[in-house]
């Protein structure tokens, strides 16, 4: 089956891989240098990594969904769909909240967040069905169960810190998958005979 989403060929997966890891990898530096400031002077500084993380993270996402397309169908699409409306929203919040200081786009952000972990939950169940990602099937669904367990942290910085920055993590896997899965099927297409 067709995607509905393609980036076309190998290079934009591997892009789109690469956008995952800086995304994941910006995200988990921006609450670890959030968590050692103790005056929050570090925390200023790195706020634009927060609405440039979830942007590069739908990258990411556009180039998983464009490489899986076929094999994660209905539930999964859907879930699909509603990560990338999340990250949309939280890339949104983020850009009103902390640029231009609005406090009704840290709502949007909050609920977008949401969004997208209901969506990487959904996309998980259908990954895990799929089974697209050997010994990796799990890891979209665990993505999606640390938003939630991020919230009900709440202000418990000893919880929230690591669930964040596990969540930064997971990106950074998906895209080292991502780019993995792109580089063999290089490999493998130029080892071919024509």
């Amino acid at each position: 089956m067709k995607s509905y989403l393609s980036l076309g060929g190998e290079r934009p997966i591997q892009l789109a891989a690469l956008a995952s890891i800086f995304g994941g990898s910006l995200w988990s530096v921006k609450v670890i240098l959030d968590g050692i400031s103790p005056d929050g002077s570090v925390s200023e500084a790195t706020d634009s990594f927060f609405y440039i993380a979830p942007l590069l993270m739908t990258f990411g996402l556009a180039g998983f969904h464009s490489r899986y397309a076929a094999l994660i169908q209905g539930m999964g699409r859907t879930g699909f769909v509603n990560a990338f409306i999340g990250l949309a929203m939280l890339v949104g919040g983020f850009v009103g909240g902390f640029t231009f200081g609005i406090e009704q786009a840290m709502r949007i952000s909050s609920f977008g967040f949401l969004i997208l972990a209901f969506g990487l939950v959904l996309l998980g169940l259908e990954v895990m069905k799929a089974n697209a990602l050997p010994r990796w099937n799990f890891l979209p669904l665990a993505m999606g169960l640390l938003v939630p367990l991020s919230v009900i942290s709440g202000d418990a910085a000893i919880l929230r810190a690591p669930l964040s920055a596990l969540f930064g993590l997971g990106w950074i896997l998906l895209g080292t998958i991502l780019l993995s899965d792109a580089t063999s099927k290089n490999i493998s297409n130029r080892d071919q005979p024509s």
